[in-house]
């Protein structure tokens, strides 16, 4: 019995934050200003009506766009995170476990926030780029899956 009620926990946990951004972002878009041609935090309900202003606590896809692109390393850092934990949260209500093990939520957390975001953000945006050049083409794709299977998760991702 304790695990099915774990289970609903764990799944209230996870959706309801998923439910509140979905409505937070996708409930009222930003329109282009028609003056300056930039994107705006106010929305229009009809084409005659003023436009009015978005809540500060509502982010559209473009302003979480712009997150990603100013802070990269810190966006890949909490992004993994927060996988990490919810893949660890999902093994541990299909494990049967009694009660989430808050400590090895937490060292999924940092392994996969720091470890896998931060090191592969390095990774991939600065030595890759070093090593292979920019070019996209399919030699240096080959090469960069190549360098990453054979030598990097090996040698740097396997415990």
């Amino acid at each position: 019995m304790r695990s099915t009620s774990f289970k609903t926990l764990l799944a209230a946990f996870i959706a309801a934050p998923a439910a509140k951004f979905a409505t937070l972002a996708f409930s009222t878009p930003s329109i282009i200003s028609s003056s300056s041609n930039s994107i705006t935090n106010t929305a229009r309900i009809h084409p005659n009506s003023r436009p009015t202003q978005l809540p500060p606590h509502q982010m559209t896809l473009a302003d979480m766009s712009d997150i990603y692109a100013n802070f990269p390393l810190q966006s890949a850092i909490v992004t993994c995170g927060v996988k990490a934990s919810v893949a660890d949260g999902i093994a541990q209500a299909r494990s049967e476990a009694d009660k989430l093990e808050l400590r090895r939520t937490l060292a999924y957390v940092l392994y996969g926030g720091i470890f896998i975001g931060g090191f592969c953000h390095f990774e991939y945006d600065y030595i890759f780029p070093y090593l292979f050049g920019d070019d996209h083409s399919i030699k240096t794709i080959f090469e960069e899956v190549c360098f990453d299977n054979f030598i990097s998760a090996p040698l740097c991702w396997l415990p």
